[in-house]
């Protein structure tokens, strides 16, 4: 899940991880020293209220976060798959008009 100023912008499944501060320090512009490196597949776009799923998402969001195994569960439970949940629900939020 990836959010921004309240609002769940995007999601998709983390393909592959690789790990190297090196990599990190050479890619990233300000020389940053975060070392995980992540890549995405099956990528979807949002415009969902994040404040609208802290029943199963938590009360706070930062940025890219991982969706743990206790709001996995709580996601299969509710809304039947992760996948059902971004591709049905999250999807089809309709911001008030």
């Amino acid at each position: 899940m990836f959010f921004e100023r309240g609002y769940l912008f995007a999601a998709a499944e983390v393909a592959a991880t690789h790990e190297s501060r090196d990599l990190a320090a050479r890619t990233w512009p300000d020389g940053g020293t975060f070392g995980l490196l992540i890549g995405f597949s099956r990528a979807v776009t949002l415009d969902a209220k994040a404040s609208e799923y802290r029943s199963v998402l938590g009360a706070r969001f930062m940025g890219f976060r991982r969706v743990n195994d206790e709001w996995q569960s709580a996601i299969r439970r509710k809304y039947g798959s992760a996948e059902s949940f971004v591709l049905s629900e999250l999807r089809n939020w309709q911001r008030p008009s």
